[in-house]
């Protein structure tokens, strides 16, 4: 959260937050240098007189001032549109946490569990006259939401009367909640602590009074939080058991069923496309040629007797058919060459398309290296922990509904 003196932004609690963050540091580096040259242009035209009578033109100096600022532009916008596709991307979410904005308050949904053992409660704040030692004016709230650090997961947003904003600074998120809408937006907290927000969308006369507030845990206090209030009275954990039983038990049975259909489809396709076509194309074949030879044969032959009874048609019968043959390799000779040139067009087509493709992967590198030489060892740390708190968290909860 912020604090006094702060002049820059909140420490990110989210990955996202951290390159919001240095997006802001790597834009204000552009802009302080752009701002400053041309604050020096500006101060250098007010005390000198720029002429020069032998000046016609300067082409590398054009030159230089249409690419730089080109330069200046792209090394700002390309990372700025790969954080925006960063943001879109939920990914594979583990959890799932619905907000809600009414006014003025906030309600929460755990929709992973499902039907009756949805969680869901209000977060009000809480009022001046109710506050402890150590906690915020207009921050803190009854109830806070709780979700597990190294997690992935998304919040769903919406809204039952007016437009809602959930916003938390310090994970970069800000979501619309609409009436009659969902919105979604991807978290993953890389540490335990506290989360401050306000609802950032002008919504009544207490707009300023329906803060937002989170506790990020461990997996094993989230596990601690989540069960007791998942097992109602009159529900032992043995009803869960059976109840996740009978669902693995279920996706097993689709999961064999759907083996065998794709088993079964591929000894269908084997057989029909290596089996049964190479076979039928070969007696195919066989017949066409056996008996196109034949009919050339008896052709041959017909054409003989033909020319022995009536030496006259018969030529002339062979001059049309002898005609008919020059026409077809005239018009092969003088097509050859059209589409010879036609696979030359193609072949360019094909390279250019080539350089183009090459083009955009070293626009997707620039964009993937632009945030440091460390980026990519980074994503694999982030990524192994993660990986890391969700088998903690799995196991957790495994162990929390056997009871161990």
């Amino acid at each position: 959260m912020s604090l006094w003196g702060q002049f820059g932004f909140q420490e990110g609690a989210t990955v996202l937050g951290i390159e919001i963050s240095d997006l802001y540091d790597h834009v204000m580096f552009f802009s302080v240098l752009v701002f400053s040259f041309v604050g020096y242009l500006f101060c250098k035209m007010l005390m000198s007189v720029f002429t020069c009578r032998v000046l016609l033109e300067k082409q590398w100096l054009e030159f230089i001032w249409t690419f730089l600022p080109a330069g200046v532009l792209l090394a700002i916008g390309l990372p700025s549109v790969h954080l925006l596709y960063v943001m879109e991307d939920v990914g594979a979410p583990q959890i799932t946490v619905k907000a809600i904005g009414h006014q003025w308050y906030w309600s929460y949904e755990y929709c992973d569990l499902g039907g009756e053992d949805s969680i869901s409660f209000d977060s009000y704040m809480v009022p001046s006259v109710d506050l402890v030692v150590g906690s915020y004016r207009l921050l803190d709230v009854d109830n806070r939401f709780v979700v597990p650090y190294g997690v992935p997961m998304r919040v769903l947003v919406s809204s039952s009367d007016v437009i809602h904003s959930w916003a938390i600074p310090s994970a970069g998120v800000k979501v619309d909640g609409v009436v009659g809408r969902v919105n979604q937006a991807g978290l993953g907290f890389f540490g335990p602590g506290v989360v401050y927000g306000q609802c950032s969308e002008l919504c009544g006369v207490n707009h300023s009074f329906m803060p937002i507030c989170g506790e990020v845990v461990s997996c094993e206090a989230y596990a601690l939080w989540l069960l007791p209030k998942n097992c109602p009275a009159g529900k032992s954990i043995w009803d869960y058991c059976l109840y996740w039983g009978g669902l693995l038990w279920w996706g097993c049975g689709r999961v064999a069923y759907w083996t065998s259909f794709a088993y079964l489809g591929w000894w269908k396709i084997f057989g029909y496309y290596f089996v049964y076509m190479p076979v039928k194309v070969s007696v195919d074949t066989t017949v066409s040629v056996v008996e196109g030879s034949v009919r050339s044969c008896c052709g041959v032959i017909e054409w003989g007797w033909w020319f022995l009874m009536s030496p006259r048609e018969a030529g002339s019968y062979a001059v049309t058919k002898v005609d008919g043959w020059v026409d077809f390799l005239f018009t092969t000779i003088l097509v050859g060459p059209v589409k010879a040139t036609w696979n030359a067009f193609g072949t360019i087509g094909s390279i250019i398309k080539s350089a183009g493709s090459g083009l955009m992967h070293l626009i997707e590198s620039l964009m993937g290296e632009m945030g440091g030489p460390d980026e990519s060892a980074t994503k694999r740390a982030v990524s192994e922990e993660v990986r890391v708190q969700m088998v903690r968290f799995f196991r957790v909860m495994v162990s929390r509904y056997r009871g161990d």
